[in-house]
């Protein structure tokens, strides 16, 4: 990401980190390009886990046993430890 010529042709972006933190991160810009309508701004990815109970629920899952799964650390919510 030292590239100049990278840099000077806008190859990458500043967008939102994903610690959530106000903080910034450099990551590659889109390569298309629209003409005039610009590529809406980038935005940080989900957080990990992030979705969990959504997709569980989805899926036909009840609340009580996504608490009991994530109480027996099976799944985890976001900002929750992975190990």
């Amino acid at each position: 990401m030292n590239d100049a010529q990278a840099k000077a042709t806008g190859a990458f972006v500043e967008m939102p980190s994903m610690a959530r933190d106000g903080t910034t991160q450099t990551s590659l810009a889109t390569p298309l390009d629209f003409g005039a309508e610009p590529v809406a701004a980038p935005r940080a990815p989900p957080q990990l886990g992030s979705d969990t109970d959504a997709v569980l629920r989805e899926l036909g899952i009840d609340v009580q046993e996504i608490a009991r799964l994530r109480g027996a650390k099976v799944i985890f919510g976001p900002g929750e430890a992975h190990r």
